[in-house]
């Protein structure tokens, strides 16, 4: 049996410097004394190589551990590497994949992966056309980094992020791609997440500010029935209210329904689905509605509608039931903690909504009973001023509704406006309630003094209503009733246009009723004598198309 022998360069080395050493020692001139210098010359190279090749033979050994130690890291990375690693041809076969790559689409292990790609090309885990685009992109710039879907062994598909690199020759010839994929699901989801979180806070939002800027609880509610449906991907939806007199829910908006019968809806508490919700104070869930008929009798449009979901939530305020939020579907949905809390909390937005509406007539109620009571209060001034100022029966009244009639008939259509203009006219001579009964009741004509204090009682008028805030807009009339149109009447001698319309209109209109009223130092005039008495007074004491307009209605 052979034995293979191996050769030591070392120990050669070390026999060839013995021989000559021996050699030298051996030759004629150390009988002399002397030595060889050119055996002496040979040792010395001899062992000078010796050194170096110890030397080398050394550090190509610690080169080659450390090449070894290196592969070692590099295979242990590939192994351990999270990413899916590769190494593959221009013409789509993979040279190499690490573990991480071959799990990632579902193989065992990278022989498995390796074997089916090459004989099919990476084809079956990224669409062809898609891998023709990325190989050009490489080609072009010699880089990619992309977002792809890829297909694992079983079919299914998974986002992933590729990002791979083109490697040349010396030649800059390209070799083969090398990268790594890495599936990115999990991000995926958490953005899917994230949007869909941003998008509900949207819609909250948006609620919000139909909520705070419409006092239409019916506007608000189809605002909220709208987001409901796109947001929670139900088919129909409504909101009952309670109605706190009758103690029944009431429909007041729905959506998504075949008919109307749901507008008809009127439950008692603990009535029906919505009924129980309300009573118990709890969401009611219930599947498969379609054959369950105890609370159909309760709604019988349900079972033409074909729902087989649904959720019934109280709407809470204050602890207190002022609704039910109703949803539905004609399919079963997905409706896990996340589907129900977001319900939840439109439900109480929607809850929100009915309260505000609930204060707002409330508050709109007790505001018409208050000016009702202000409004009883002014008509009582303005009985009380003619007794005072032994008036005609009714003056107040009448002039009043004139002036309303004159108002609209010149453009005046603003309610606010109408309302302030039938107060000042209620209240035109409420300054003559400063006014000496000596004065306002003397049966002949005033002194020039006596009539100078008569002149102030539109003075008296704006300092009694000015601190009344809800009368300051009633002033133009009780304030500048006795302006002229040439510029010549009191209290500031306003002229033209600057004198308030409505004061313009009320001067006709007082004017007229006081010629054809009796008075104690005259008997009244006929109606023909007070036309032309204003026809007269055109543009001087009032305004000419104010008196156009009169004589065309009276």
């Amino acid at each position: 049996m052979k034995q293979n022998i191996r050769y030591n360069p070392i120990k050669l080395i070390q026999a060839l410097a013995l021989v000559l050493l021996l050699t030298s020692c051996s030759s004629p001139n150390l009988e002399k004394g002397r030595a060889d210098p050119t055996v002496l010359v040979a040792l010395v190279l001899i062992f000078v190589l010796l050194a170096l090749v110890i030397y080398l033979v050394i550090t190509l050994r610690s080169i080659r551990k450390k090449a070894l130690d290196f592969e070692e890291r590099y295979r242990r990375l590939l192994d351990d590497a999270t990413l899916g690693i590769f190494q593959a041809t221009l013409d789509g076969k993979n040279v190499m994949v690490n573990p991480a790559h071959a799990h990632m689409f579902g193989y065992e292990g990278p022989e498995e992966l390796l074997s089916l790609i090459n004989n099919v090309g990476t084809q079956l885990y990224v669409h062809p056309e898609r891998r023709q685009e990325i190989v050009a992109c490489l080609l072009e710039t010699g880089k990619a980094a992309t977002e792809n879907l890829y297909r694992r062994k079983d079919g299914s598909t998974f986002p992933g992020y590729l990002h791979a690199w083109l490697v040349r020759d010396k030649a800059g010839n390209p070799q083969y791609i090398e990268g790594f994929v890495e599936d990115i699901t999990e991000r995926k989801q958490t953005e899917e997440r994230l949007k869909h979180q941003v998008q509900r806070l949207e819609v909250l939002r948006q609620v919000d500010n139909a909520i705070t800027s419409s006092t239409d609880l019916e506007a608000v509610l189809r605002v909220v029935l709208k987001h409901i449906r796109s947001q929670l991907g139900v088919d129909a939806a409504d909101i009952l209210v309670l109605d706190p007199k009758s103690q029944r829910l009431e429909c007041a908006a729905y959506a998504g329904f075949k008919t109307n019968k749901i507008a008809a809806t009127s439950l008692r508490l603990g009535e029906g689905y919505a009924g129980t919700a309300a009573s118990e104070r709890r969401m009611i869930r219930a599947s498969k509605i379609g054959t369950q008929t105890d609370h159909l009798l309760a709604s019988p449009m349900l079972g033409e509608e074909e729902f087989v979901l649904y959720y019934g939530v109280p709407l809470l305020m204050k602890n207190q039931v002022n609704g039910v939020l109703e949803v539905f579907s004609r399919t079963m949905l997905n409706t896990d903690a996340d589907w129900e809390n977001f319900l939840q909390i439109l439900a109480g937005q929607a809850a929100i909504a009915v309260e505000n509406a609930s204060l707002y007539e409330n508050l709109k109620a007790a505001n018409s009973k208050l000016l009702f009571a202000y409004d009883e209060t002014i008509e009582a001034w303005a009985r009380a001023l003619e007794i005072h100022d032994k008036e005609t029966k009714d003056h107040s009244q009448r002039v009043t509704e004139n002036t309303l009639v004159m108002a609209i008939a010149l453009g005046i259509k603003d309610g606010e406006e109408l309302v302030q203009a039938y107060r000042g006219a209620l209240l035109h001579d409420i300054g003559k309630m400063g006014i000496p009964d000596t004065i306002l009741n003397k049966p002949g004509p005033l002194t020039k003094e006596e009539w100078e204090v008569m002149k102030q009682h539109p003075n008296y008028a704006y300092e009694l209503l000015s601190p009344i805030e809800f009368l300051q807009k009633a002033l133009d009339i009780p304030y500048c009733h006795h302006e002229k149109w040439d510029g010549t009447g009191y209290q500031r001698g306003l002229k033209g246009e600057e004198i308030p319309l409505t004061a313009r209109i009320f001067a006709v209109i007082d004017v007229w009723d006081a010629l054809l009223a009796d008075r104690p130092y005259r008997p009244a005039w006929t109606e023909e004598q007070a036309r032309q008495y204003l026809r007269e007074q055109a543009g001087k004491h009032f305004d000419p198309r104010v008196v156009e307009v009169f004589l065309q209605r009276f």
